[in-house]
């Protein structure tokens, strides 16, 4: 049995999208679970686990100590392994560069969570990106894509035997939708915002959308998150704005999902957003910006709306189009998402789908 590595920077990325196709590749490959944190995996199966001193800081890329460390570390991995799965652009780019000075051939599969740069920007940043991953790409056996831009660009730019577009890691799935009141008579109308306390996931456009739908009284904005979300509250106090709840970050938001009425993300930036396909898979109507990776989810009018970044008259008429809604518009639109799910997002469809990836090398 041939023995595989699944890489990523932190474990955070194990644990949140990696669990299922994990069991499922260990049934092929001897694998191993390689991250800078490996002790932090949450797994109920036994797996070996290997630490890689990726850097954390640019002060770690200048040390000298560090540096010989992580040397050390791929290569102690690279002699133990044939195939590497990779994930995240850090682990991604240093194994890549590494196995250009090795003798012995290892096989590169790179699942790319989304490009560190948006196809169709340019500008200095994006320039160097896309220069180090079309150089890098002659280093990369097979690239796995999530969303159609990024699928694109790798497809026009880079070298590469193998090219896949495979949207999403899998969400398990909800049968029925059950029938509530009308959106707009409910005591509370929770529009659920999920992701991280960054500014690039839109959240001074989410605040500016809340204050003006302050107007309806059972409007409520529950946001969860990761980070520091002391900024978020001075700007809600210095502001007063009252319909908003931070609940900070929770391990199982699932059971917080299941009470979102709606499911709203102003994103400018993403791979292809995970909590959108949670919040679908469980009967959670969505609505999002045209960004990359969000766009891709959603089919408007059926199971969920879009809007144009920073077109705050857009988004808050799509809120209201829901909002407003009748009880069959609504239940149709709920089963509308957890049919997109099953049709599309299934983790069973799309573990096969990674599976077949790697059928060549098994």
């Amino acid at each position: 049995m041939k023995k595989l590595a699944i890489v990523t920077t932190k474990s955070i990325t194990h644990n949140r999208f990696l669990y299922s196709i994990t069991l499922e590749l260990s049934k092929s490959f001897d694998t191993i679970l390689c991250c800078k944190d490996s002790k932090n995996i949450i797994h109920n199966k036994k797996f070996f686990r290997f630490d890689i001193r990726f850097p954390s800081e640019i002060a770690d890329f200048l040390n000298p100590k560090n540096n010989l460390l992580l040397l050390r570390d791929l290569f102690r991995l690279f002699k133990k392994v044939d195939i590497i799965y990779v994930h995240t652009p850090l682990a991604a780019h240093i194994i890549r560069i590494f196995s250009i000075f090795l003798i012995k051939k290892i096989v590169i599969i790179y699942h790319v969570h989304g490009l560190r740069y948006i196809p169709g920007v340019w500008n200095f940043k994006s320039i160097i990106f896309r220069l180090l991953e079309y150089f890098l790409s002659f280093y990369t056996d097979q690239f796995i894509v999530i969303n159609e831009l990024d699928y694109s660009s790798i497809k026009k730019f880079y070298f590469s035997k193998k090219i896949h577009l495979i949207k999403g890691l899998g969400v398990e799935l909800r049968e029925k939708v059950k029938s509530d009141k009308l959106p707009s008579t409910r005591k509370q109308f929770v529009i659920g915002v999920i992701a991280a306390f960054k500014k690039d996931k839109g959240y001074f456009e989410l605040i500016e959308i809340a204050k003006r739908c302050q107007i309806y009284s059972n409007i409520v904005f529950r946001l969860y998150g990761y980070g520091n979300y002391g900024w978020i509250e001075n700007l809600i106090k210095k502001q007063s704005i009252e319909n908003i709840e931070i609940k900070g970050f929770l391990m199982n938001i699932e059971k917080e999902i299941k009470d979102f009425d709606v499911f709203l993300l102003p994103s400018h930036r993403e791979g292809l957003n995970v909590s959108i396909q949670e919040c679908l898979s469980q009967g959670v109507p969505v609505i999002t910006t045209n960004t990359r990776g969000c766009r891709d989810l959603i089919i408007n009018g059926y199971n969920g709306l879009t809007y144009d970044n920073f077109n705050f008259d857009q988004a808050i008429k799509n809120i209201l189009t829901i909002f407003k809604m009748d009880d069959f518009e609504y239940s149709l639109l709920k089963r509308n998402s957890i049919e997109y799910s099953r049709k599309y997002l299934s983790r069973k469809l799309l573990n096969k789908k990674i599976k077949d990836v790697f059928r060549d090398y098994v």
